[in-house]
């Protein structure tokens, strides 16, 4: 059947507006009350879930692109955005989009960018949980715990946490992959804030947190560290009660990756998104190629490149591929 004449007039500031931020946000409220997350752990678990689940449905009657980008313009100007794309290090050749770049172009670029922030929130869920089991170490200790033992539990939780800041650190930044994501923000903010509470430990009459043992975090760098002279001070004087200190920190990580990690928690609904994403892209482009050209490959840089390249032998091996 002929294919509807397009609004040019609309096409054009659709373009304009056109980021994958506002393609996640679609997708998301697009599909709301269709499709349930993936299962916990997700990709992050080894056990990637269906690929492409949730798929938005066709334009009825056949490719009527005239009414999906209508629908797309009105979107865009009434919905917040929670999943942005940056340009600066997917394409950093030419501007992200811009009226009258080709859809397929804008399409392609866009899918390598949410296959590489799924890619990454994917490990951001594994570090989490390498990082929640070095806390769920530090749970059990109290005042018969040695010294040596108790130490050696929180060099290794600072090691673990410190490994996760520095992995993501550059993909948080400007220019990174999860550059203005908030789930990944979230996270980071969330753990932090479990380090640096003052309230730890305040039931056994210690002021000031871990801060009180010499551990804290770096306001600029977000590195974890641990001054073992303030500790063994600390320990000398009131083992109790900084160990107590250090069990209702580590008792509050361990429940706040719980949280960030849960079933349905915007987080793991966010990685549905771009999933859903990505299927829509995958199932449509072709159709939107005959109208509007084969469009021009997307150009990463390395870092785009890797992770989006992890997303698909992640879905290779789900569907049973070698």
């Amino acid at each position: 059947m002929p294919i509807s004449p397009i609004n040019a007039a609309a096409l054009s500031v659709n373009l304009a507006q056109f980021k994958g931020q506002a393609l996640a946000s679609l997708f998301n409220t697009a599909a709301q009350g269709r499709s349930p997350p993936p299962a916990a752990g997700g990709f992050g678990e080894g056990a990637l879930p269906d690929r492409f689940s949730g798929t938005l449905p066709a334009p009825a009657g056949g490719a009527d692109f005239r009414g999906v980008l209508d629908r797309y313009s009105a979107l865009f100007t009434a919905l917040g955005l929670p999943t942005p794309t940056t340009p600066t290090g997917l394409d950093s050749s030419r501007p992200f989009s811009q009226p009258g770049q080709n859809m397929v172009t804008v399409l392609n670029r866009v899918e390598v960018s949410f296959k590489a922030q799924f890619s990454e929130l994917a490990q951001m869920r594994t570090s989490l949980a390498l990082q929640q089991d070095a806390a769920r170490q530090l749970t059990g200790v109290d005042a018969h715990t040695p010294n040596a033992q108790l130490k050696g539990a929180l060099d290794n939780f600072v090691a673990s946490y410190n490994g996760g800041v520095e992995r993501f650190s550059p993909e948080l930044a400007a220019g990174g992959i999860l550059e203005g994501s908030w789930e990944a923000a979230r996270a980071r903010f969330a753990t932090a804030r479990d380090i640096g509470h003052i309230l730890n430990g305040h039931g056994a009459g210690v002021r000031g947190g871990l801060a009180t043992l010499g551990i804290s975090t770096d306001p600029k760098t977000g590195m974890a560290a641990v001054d073992h002279a303030k500790l063994d001070a600390a320990l000398a004087d009131n083992k109790a009660g900084h160990a107590a200190a250090i069990t209702d920190f580590a008792t509050a990580f361990v429940g706040t990756v719980d949280s960030l990690t849960a079933t349905g928690h915007a987080q793991q609904r966010q990685m549905a998104n771009l999933e859903r994403a990505v299927h829509w892209i995958d199932a449509n482009k072709a159709a939107v190629q005959k109208e509007f050209g084969p469009g021009a490959a997307a150009t990463p840089n390395a870092a785009f490149a890797r992770a989006a390249a992890r997303y698909d032998a992640m879905a290779l091996l789900a569907k049973g591929g070698v």
